[in-house]
Formats: structure tokens, sequence, C-alpha cells
């Protein structure tokens, strides 16, 4: 028999240091899954959310049989301060609760991000892009502000420049490959190392009318002089570790984003010396930097 219900443990007042050691006491408790709960603000009209760093906080913990009071006492016994309520769902209004949590937003200026599930009801206004995409366990639903500074730097460099071959590395759900398929970039590759991001990646092409783009593999020898753009929004560490397969592209112009604004001066020296990129434009956001260089 299926079960019926899940149980969430809901502990907060968390120390962050003590969330490693926390997060592995409760799947010892028979966690199956555990989840941070963020904090964001909104702070314009265009929804574009900001995570708030704090100090202390709070942990989802889903159970698929309910822990006993006296197990979750003894559990948390070595984590004074942590205060904790526990409570149990029917599983179909959990799945019905996620997808509420997820409304249509504007990833930037006329571009929206809508979940398949509000397609009945969401409208798009003239002159508007709609991407449909789903919130997944690939990265790249649009939240995350390296996914909007990639959004907006390749929105306005493809207004200027549609019909030119792209690559996007690091494509997790395929929501920048899409965004520029839809602004008539021609032909567009994708790349990811997560092999869930190539289902993820197919399911929303298929969402948005697009056609199976091509994935390829080893993109750096494969595609070496044929892509006019290379988008990479990837952690700074890995841009840098890249930088080889990079150059062999041989692009005219290349977005990076994932930068945290804090290692920008390392990042940008490690990057480009040695490699005549000049820099044309920087968007940031939070912590966050991105760059759009061009080759001589």
């Amino acid at each position: 028999m299926e079960p019926t219900k899940y149980y969430q443990l809901e502990l907060s007042n968390i120390p962050l240091y003590l969330e490693e050691v926390l997060s592995l006491a409760l799947f010892e408790l028979g966690a199956a899954g555990i989840q941070e709960n963020l904090e964001y603000v909104q702070e314009d009209k265009r929804y574009l959310p900001k995570i708030l760093e704090k100090d202390k906080i709070s942990l989802l913990t889903y159970f698929t049989e309910p822990p006993s009071r006296e197990a979750i006492e003894l559990a948390l016994g070595a984590f004074p301060g942590v205060s904790w309520k526990i409570s149990d769902h029917l599983i179909e209004d959990w799945m019905e609760h996620w997808k509420e949590s997820w409304r249509p937003f504007e990833l930037i200026e006329n571009v929206w991000v809508v979940p398949s599930w509000h397609k009945a009801s969401f409208v798009s206004k003239q002159g508007h892009l709609t991407l449909w995409i789903d919130p997944g366990m690939a990265f790249g639903t649009g939240t995350h502000e390296t996914t909007q500074i990639a959004a907006e730097l390749l929105f306005n460099l493809l207004s200027q420049k549609s019909g030119v071959a792209l690559l996007d590395v690091g494509t997790g759900s395929g929501i920048l490959a899409i965004l520029a398929y839809l602004l008539k970039a021609e032909p567009i590759y994708a790349y990811d190392n997560d092999p869930e991001s190539h289902r993820v990646f197919l399911e929303n092409c298929e969402r948005n009318n697009v056609p199976p783009l091509p994935w390829v593999e080893k993109w750096s020898d494969s595609l070496a002089g044929k892509v006019q753009v290379t988008v990479a929004n990837i952690i700074d560490g890995v841009l840098v570790d890249l930088k080889d397969d990079f150059q062999k592209m041989k692009s005219q112009t290349y977005i990076f984003t994932g930068i945290l604004k804090e290692r920008e001066p390392v990042f940008l020296q490690e990057m480009l010396e040695g490699w005549n990129l000049k820099q044309v434009r920087r968007l940031e956001k939070g912590e966050w930097v991105g760059f759009q260089f061009e080759a001589p």
C-alpha cells in the first residue's frame, strides 16, 4: 500500500556552521530529504529575488515514517538552542503546495519564466518572451542572480546580433539556450557534465516548442572555430579551469557569469592573463558579477 502521508520536521535557530553536522544527524535519524528554508526579498516590481544571508538558518526535513519525540530529542541533544516542530501532510497536498510556491516571474525586462502548470492562466503581454521552465534538479530556473546576469547580457547581445552560432556551457535546465533560440541565434549547442541536465534540458525544449538542440560532449574540440558566441554560467573557479577550452573555441564573444564579487580581481587576472580579450560589459547583482568579452 502506497503511503498517503509524509512527515515534516522543521528546525530553526541553527547556527550556520552547524548545518552540515546537523544534517548528518538528521539522516541518521531516518530523514528522506533535507532542504534549507531560504529567505529572500523582492526589491523591485520585476520580482528579482535576493537571498538574505543570515547567521542562523532553518531546515525542513522530510520523513516517510514519523520519528518519535524521544528519537528527535536524542538526535538534537548535541545542538542546544535549536528549536523544532513536526507536522504531517498528505502527499498530494505537498505537491500542490510546492507548485504554488513557483509562480511566473520576470527574469529580465520583457522576459518571463513560467512553470508549465501556469500555462492555462498565464497571459503573455505583447512584445514579451515567455520561457516555460519547470523547476527541477538541474540548475538554472531563473531565480539565481547569475542566471539573471547571463540572461540580460545574452538578451542585449542577441537583440543586436541574431543568427549567430552559440554554445551554452553548463546549460543546466537549458534556460539560456532556449532564450537564445527565441532570440534567433542559430545553431545552438549545449553542454553540461551533469547527466540529469540532459533529460531536463530536452523536456524544457519540448515545453517551449524548441527542437532538440544539439548536445555536445567534447565541445572545445568538436566546435573549435565554429561558434561566434560562447556562454558559461558556472562558478568562477571552474571558469578559470576551463580557460584552455574556451580559448580553443576562438569565439568572437564570451559571456562569463558565476563570479563572486569578492573574487572578481583574481578571476580577471587569471582568466585574461595571456588572452587578448576586451571587456565590453560588466553586470552586478547581489554578490555576483558577470562579463561580456570580445576577441579582437
